[in-house]
Formats: C-alpha cells, sequence, structure tokens
C-alpha cells in the first residue's frame, strides 16, 4: 500500500491547513521579525531549513517563505548566498538522515530493496516536504544509505541556483515564496501517482 504515506502526508497537511485558518494555530510569519538576526541569521536558517524538512514538522514551518525572508534580507554578497547554501545543504542532509532512520525504525519492512527510482528521487527534490516524504519512504523500504549522502550532493547545484536568484531577484520572488496551495498539488499528484502504481 505505497499511497498509504502520501495519504497521510495529505491528510496531516490538510489537519495543519484548517487549524490555521480557523485561528487554532497561529501563522508563524506573523511573528516572524528578520532584521535583528545579524549573522545569527545562519544559524537560524540551518534551524528552519533542518525544521521544515524532517516529515510531517515541516508542514507547519513555512520554512522557504522564512528561508526567502533571510536571504533576500541578508547583505552578505556572493559570500554569503556560498554561506547560505551550504548551511542550507548540511540541514537537508542532516533531515534526510532523520527521515531515512524514522521510516527504517517505524515502518521498515523485513527484506532489504536494493533498487532505487532515481526519477522519484529527482521528482520528490521540487520541495523540501516531499524529499522529507521520499527518504521515510526509502527508510521504510530498506533502501541504500548512500542516497542520504546523494540527497546532500544533488541539492548542492540545486540551493545554490536557488539561493543565489532569491538574493539577486529579491524583490519579485518575496511576492510568491510561499503558496499553501503548492504543497497539496504536490501532495495530491503524488497520492494519485502512488494508486496508480499500486493499481498495475
Amino acid at each position: 500500500m505505497k499511497y498509504l504515506i502520501p495519504l497521510s502526508a495529505l491528510i496531516i497537511y490538510s489537519i495543519i491547513f484548517l487549524l490555521i485558518q480557523i485561528g487554532v494555530l497561529p501563522e508563524l510569519t506573523d511573528v516572524f521579525n528578520v532584521e535583528d538576526l545579524g549573522y545569527f541569521l545562519f544559524f537560524f536558517l540551518f534551524l528552519i531549513i533542518l525544521l521544515e524538512s524532517i516529515i510531517y514538522i515541516g508542514f507547519y514551518l513555512p520554512g522557504q517563505f522564512i528561508a526567502v525572508l533571510l536571504v533576500t534580507g541578508s547583505n552578505y554578497g556572493f559570500l554569503g548566498v556560498i554561506g547560505l547554501t551550504l548551511i542550507s545543504i548540511l540541514a537537508v542532509t542532516l533531515a534526510a538522515t532523520v527521515n531515512y532512520y524514522l521510516g527504517y525504525f517505524l515502518l521498515s519492512k523485513k527484506e532489504e530493496e536494493k533498487t532505487v527510482d532515481y526519477k522519484k528521487l529527482f521528482l520528490s527534490m521540487i520541495h523540501i516536504n516531499t524529499l522529507a516524504l521520499f527518504m521515510f519512504e526509502q527508510g521504510s523500504k530498506k533502501g541504500p544509505k548512500k542516497l542520504i549522502l546523494l540527497t546532500g550532493i544533488l541539492n548542492l547545484p540545486y540551493y545554490f541556483i536557488i539561493i543565489g536568484i532569491t538574493y539577486y531577484f529579491k524583490d519579485s520572488i518575496l511576492q510568491v515564496a510561499e503558496n499553501p496551495y503548492t504543497v497539496f498539488i504536490i501532495l495530491i499528484i503524488w497520492l494519485i501517482y502512488s494508486i496508480v502504481k499500486e493499481k498495475r
């Protein structure tokens, strides 16, 4: 039942989204202030990316929106872009490790699955939450542990480009940084894909 992980993710994300809409949970962006961080922003970015990259926790944190605020609020130039990229990659790789072992210990199957659908890996890199779900699923299948390191390596150019573009096109990107409906669309597509694959 490969569709259980995307289905549970969709249910949890929907509940969190609903609780925010009716005012039970606060919008984290309402209490967030970038200006007083200084060099502490590197640690804060690491923490935000790490938490958003961990399965299910990341559905509540608007980590990408906060990351955009941090990047657009920084004035460190090209070296800052490199530093922010390395911090982000470190956080994503650590989170990939956590997600893999959560899947490994919580839903682990008896047999080890040595093959990896690399197309699915690349698709999961579109959003940080789908990457978390992918790594959790790989852990539950006892997939190859090299995927953890591979995730960091593959994300390096991706994050460098994203952070660079975000830094140099600050004003326009900030307006569309975090749209909750994007996550809904990605999770629904993944759920449909999993159901279709299960039926074959």
